[in-house]
């Protein structure tokens, strides 16, 4: 039998208040039960909430219905970053899916197509030549080098390989360790770059990326030094060289004023 609305609905709240543990889960159970939703149904939202919340795989697989609802209120719920970790959940469940099922999961696809186009870009984040605003890729790999003509040749990027790098590494400088929120309170939640450490600029062509090994995150004025040369520097060593130049004294200062 097909979920109703209000169902679908409750079960989102039934979730969310299992995961701030201001509900026992075997009490959101029994209320989900009363309202007309099987036990199992409700046992599999609670948990794919939970992982949604925290952008890991979840196996059991919602109705389209109860994911866009999900998506969502989620969004809506958590503006910080919530939308961002759900939708990489949704991405993990999918490559999973489709292996167990050899097959496309068509609707989920354009689940995470229709609700990837909802987040939010911080404008105010300087472009370097090496980062630039993506265009949703439809690739279910992480692929660079894609160019299109603008005013100069600017090369495409996929948002989930940035969010990856930044789920992986955090968003504090990878080589000053300086950290946009700390210093700015919530204006500079999430503000970071992301430095590729291959120079795709003299590639010219496509790459498969993996986010943990090929980006880290940086902060623009240690970005700015990182491209001072070309091929960029080597970013290890400028955090070696900076790490360096504070032991010894020459160097007191964290970076902490945006460079254009």
């Amino acid at each position: 039998m097909a979920l109703t609305d209000r169902q679908i609905a409750e079960m989102y709240d039934a979730a969310k208040l299992v995961y701030e543990r201001q509900l026992k889960r075997v009490r959101a159970l029994d209320l989900l039960e009363s309202a007309g939703v099987s036990r199992d149904r409700a046992a599999d939202s609670i948990q794919d909430f939970r992982r949604m919340r925290r952008g890991e795989r979840y196996t059991r697989t919602l109705t389209g219905a109860t994911t866009a609802h999900f998506l969502g209120r989620i969004n809506l719920d958590f503006p910080e970053d919530g939308l961002e970790k759900a939708l990489a959940a949704l991405w993990s469940h999918i490559e999973y899916l489709e292996r167990v099922r050899d097959g496309v999961c068509r609707q989920e696809r354009e689940l995470h197509e229709e609700f990837s186009g909802r987040l939010r870009r911080v404008a105010a984040t300087p472009i370097y030549p090496d980062e630039v605003f993506p265009s949703e890729s439809e690739n279910r790999k992480f692929v660079e080098g894609a160019t299109r003509q603008v005013l100069v040749n600017q090369y495409e990027r996929d948002p989930r390989a940035r969010s990856a790098c930044i789920r992986h590494w955090g968003t504090a400088c990878y080589v000053c360790g300086f950290d946009f929120q700390k210093a700015y309170g919530d204006m500079g939640r999430g503000f970071i770059h992301v430095h590729h450490l291959i120079d795709i600029a003299s590639i010219g062509a496509e790459y498969e990326v993996d986010p943990h090994a090929d980006l880290r995150p940086v902060c623009p004025n240690c970005h700015a030094m990182l491209h001072t040369q070309q091929p960029a520097t080597d970013i290890d060593e400028l955090k070696a060289m900076l790490a360096a130049r504070r032991s010894s004294g020459e160097s007191d200062d964290e970076p902490n004023v945006l460079t254009a």
